[in-house]
């Protein structure tokens, strides 16, 4: 798998608002279609945790910290037909070829130091999904990183912000049950209120928007400052759009997409 292009799976309105406003937005992670988003981590300690006042406390800290995260979502597989069906209307939307280097470096501008997935330092990060299923391990690691997150810390105290050293707050968010796998996923990973305002021509105020789940926030993450970023589009399976109609649209908004491409499920599927 081409690990150095990261897909993001979208409908066609969403694929046109990325590619002319040259934004993707991070989303705050309550809002996630996985029903398992953020809690798998939380049942994986819960089989591994041999204490239960440390699972109790554990549990707490992290019902308070639950949905202070904002991600976007990436694959390195530009063609799955799960992703298709998921995240793209049903086959009929389209997958954002990213250049994952240069996805970095829009972070890099942000944080004006390296994007690192060990660099607790950083409030934003590209990091690769983790679906592992060994408990004791995971468990270890955790306690050994993120030790607070099993103590009792007074409610006042308990907040993202005093998280930011261990960043517990982006590790939920890191690990998915193992039945995903397939899916290959990269995450960008935000935790607000770490940068300053000089930042914002990059990453946005918070936006909300009315959604038939209710209210979701986003952060807007501005690309328009990194030339070449988009790499390639592919066309979904069921997308009844040509490809010299994308190639045609592309050109009119003035994007430098280098590939087209259709699904290898065109005209398989229906």
């Amino acid at each position: 798998m081409d690990s150095d292009t990261l897909y993001h799976y979208c409908s066609v309105d969403t694929f046109d608002s990325i590619l002319k406003k040259k934004e993707i937005w991070l989303s705050n992670t309550r809002f996630m279609n996985d029903l398992q988003e953020g809690r798998y981590i939380h049942e994986l300690i819960r089989q591994g945790v041999k204490d239960d006042d440390e699972f109790v406390n554990f549990a707490t800290n992290y019902k308070r910290i639950y949905g202070e995260a904002y991600v976007a979502c990436f694959s390195e597989n530009g063609d799955l037909l799960s992703l298709w069906e998921r995240y793209a209307n049903a086959c009929r939307g389209f997958a954002i070829g990213f250049d994952k280097a240069l996805l970095e470096e829009l972070l890099a501008q942000i944080t004006s130091d390296e994007p690192d997935e060990h660099d607790s330092s950083e409030g934003i990060n590209l990091i690769k999904i983790n679906y592992s299923k060994d408990v004791a391990d995971l468990y270890g690691k955790l306690k050994k990183s993120y030790p607070s997150m099993f103590k009792k810390v007074p409610k006042h105290s308990l907040t993202m912000e005093s998280f930011r050293n261990e960043d517990f707050g982006k590790t939920l968010w890191i690990y998915k049950h193992p039945f995903f796998d397939q899916e290959l996923e990269h995450r960008i990973i935000y935790l607000p209120d770490k940068f300053k305002e000089s930042n914002r021509d990059i990453l946005g105020n918070k936006v909300s928007r009315l959604t038939c789940d209710g209210i979701c926030d986003h952060f807007p993450l501005r690309f328009s400052t990194v030339e070449n970023i988009v790499v390639r589009v592919v066309i979904g399976p069921l997308n009844k759009a040509g490809k010299s109609v994308i190639e045609g649209y592309l050109k009119n908004i003035g994007s430098s997409i280098a590939e087209v491409t259709y699904s290898d499920g065109c005209g398989v599927i229906k």
